[in-house]
């Protein structure tokens, strides 16, 4: 199972949120999830259930024990590229060092690495003019030529 997140906090994480579900089969289902409902699809095979967070998606440590089974935990949020660029991102979630903007500290996930050259080669392909990368850590970003 994949497990799409955001955030009612993120206003660029609503709307991409609104705009997946209204793209995609996602259907609401009766569970609810931290006071607001589910969602699943079947997308190409894999079954995919959509979550949102009233509050920020970076102190959501606690979604792999609510959802044991996701096999990719992807979060639909804004991020600022270091360069100040408009910039389409793909990173792992955590912090190398202390958490100063949440999550924990000197604690990061697992790079799920070809989900994540996926999810950059369809954003190129999709993309028309903004930077794509990424994100190495907080201080540097990998750029892949479109």
């Amino acid at each position: 199972m994949i497990l799409l997140v955001h955030s009612t906090r993120d206003i660029a994480g609503v709307n991409i949120a609104n705009s997946i579900l209204q793209r995609y089969p996602f259907a609401k289902t009766t569970a609810y999830y931290r006071e607001s409902p589910v969602y699943t699809a079947e997308i190409d095979g894999k079954q995919v259930s959509f979550v949102t967070l009233n509050e920020e998606t970076v102190n959501a440590q606690y979604l792999q024990k609510d959802y044991p089974n996701a096999e990719l935990v992807v979060f639909i949020s804004r991020h600022s590229s270091q360069s100040g660029k408009p910039t389409l991102s793909v990173h792992t979630t955590g912090n190398f060092g202390e958490a100063e903007f949440g999550g924990l500290p000197r604690t990061v996930s697992v790079a799920p690495a070809a989900a994540m050259a996926t999810a950059l080669k369809t954003l190129s392909r999709l993309n028309g003019q903004l930077s794509l990368g990424y994100e190495v850590y907080t201080k540097a970003l990998i750029m892949v030529p479109a």
